[in-house]
């Protein structure tokens, strides 16, 4: 369930494969970085997880490391794997309390085995990352695994949490089923397909045929309106299998 490196550590993923690195020292990663109080080489940076390494922030955070164990606080190491500027960074902290400045301090890792590795996977393609339109509403860019999500969601309006409907969800997955986008978890029957371009969003149930035309702005705001929404939506749009 983790990589090992050396010297020996194993490594369990926390981010994207399970939900949260738990009370890190008081801090749920991915969850708090809606705080706002990280520090790399002492300057606070803007940090938050990314769907796909895109420039959103100073750091983009796509994976999340740690060999943390429960009421473990000395040795434990907590890796981020970003994004900065377009280039592979690994973030390490081994804080083990709480500092003067309220901020959690990172420094890029000297481990250049991991430093290594992270690179080699951002440079070689892994899930197929399809050439679909980038959206945008009032500020926020949506990339096609996004709009599946949100499509999913608003087809399945009593889903309490997409990140486990389809982010953690084996069966669960989006892609090209007839040359069509399709989101869809276990039961086929009930897959949506889906276009969009800037103006709106076109669902059809694969099942019933039924159609619905959505716009941007009303997908945004029955799936996307308050921060637990957008967590939910980046999270699981960030784990969900791609084909």
């Amino acid at each position: 369930m983790g990589e090992r490196f050396n010297p020996a550590q194993e490594y369990t993923n926390y981010f994207p494969y399970v939900q949260v690195v738990p009370n890190f020292i008081g801090y749920t990663f991915p969850q708090d970085f809606s705080k706002n109080n990280i520090a790399v080489n002492a300057d606070h940076v803007n940090i938050n997880v990314s769907q796909n390494g895109a420039d959103k922030y100073d750091y983009n955070v796509v994976s999340i490391y740690s060999d943390y164990k429960d009421g473990e606080t000395m040795g434990v190491h907590l890796y981020l794997m970003t994004i900065h500027h377009g280039k592979p960074v690994v973030l390490i902290t081994q804080q083990n309390q709480g500092m003067p400045d309220n901020l959690l301090h990172f420094v890029p890792t000297a481990n250049q085995e991991i430093a290594n590795k992270f690179a080699q996977l951002v440079n070689s393609p892994s899930q197929p990352i399809r050439n679909e339109p980038i959206v945008e509403y009032k500020g926020a860019k949506f990339d096609y695994r996004q709009i599946g999500v949100m499509v999913f969601k608003y087809g399945n309006p009593q889903v309490t949490t997409l990140v486990k409907f389809l982010g953690t969800n084996p069966f669960a997955g989006i892609g090209l089923v007839d040359k069509r986008l399709t989101v869809a978890t276990r039961d086929f029957e009930s897959a949506i397909n889906y276009s969009y371009d800037q103006n709106g969003v076109h669902l059809t149930w694969n099942q019933s045929g039924k159609k619905v035309d959505v716009s941007l702005a009303d997908l945004v705001k029955a799936t996307y309106q308050t921060p637990a929404q957008q967590n939910d939506v980046n999270m699981a749009a960030q784990m969900v299998p791609l084909s």
